[in-house]
């Protein structure tokens, strides 16, 4: 049974395969400041705020803003776009909830603006109720922060009624720490220990809860 009245979705890597696309992304971007990406790179960098991902590489100063337009500016080129998939089971989940009367929401590291990007592509534009991304927040996940901002544009109090679903820890603990629920997609058995809540396709949220 369905007992979730908001169910909340992680973009990249949840609802849409993005992990080839972003290569190009962080490949141009750290080639503007002189460094290289390997494809492993980019399909762990995918999983973390584009501030993390500097972090983590200790990119700064000049290079960090150069970077950073970059990589803005790539992730709307077509040559990454084009290789966007959207995962089997999306359209359907998102039919499904929507028949069910629930609110659907989008919660990502990602651009408002990009997002609807890919969603124009897929026929999706208007199939979400809210859609919060980075420029929606100040703290980045595993903060509540992004789940807290897009339940108060909900208009919807924080509760085990409400779930946030990702395919990253950060994810899960952004949820936990918003006071909802958060469940671990995990496609490829890549989380084997993780003790929380785990699905291994969007549509197992109706047997799991």
């Amino acid at each position: 049974m369905m007992n979730y009245d908001v169910v909340l979705l992680d973009f990249d890597g949840t609802i849409f395969d993005t992990e080839e696309s972003l290569y190009p992304v962080f490949l141009h971007a750290f080639e503007k400041i002189g460094r290289t990406c390997t494809p492993e790179d980019a399909g762990e960098f995918m999983h973390y705020s584009c501030a993390q991902v500097a972090s983590n590489c200790k990119i700064e100063g000049e290079d960090l803003v150069e970077w950073g337009k970059e990589i803005i500016k790539a992730l709307d080129y077509e040559d990454s776009l084009s290789l966007i998939k959207i995962f089997p089971e999306t359209k359907e989940l998102i039919t499904k909830l929507h028949s069910l009367g629930k609110k659907v929401g989008i919660v990502t590291g990602n651009s408002v603006p990009h997002v609807h990007e890919v969603l124009k592509r897929f026929d999706l534009d208007d199939a979400f109720d809210v859609i919060i991304g980075n420029e929606n927040y100040k703290k980045t996940k595993p903060d509540a922060e992004p789940c807290l901002n897009a339940l108060k544009a909900l208009g919807i109090e924080a509760s085990n009624k409400c779930v946030y679903i990702g395919d990253s820890l950060q994810d899960v603990e952004c949820g936990l720490n918003a006071k909802i629920e958060g469940i671990l997609i995990d496609r490829k058995d890549a989380y084997q220990d993780f003790e929380g809540k785990r699905i291994r396709s969007l549509l197992d949220i109706f047997a799991s809860c």
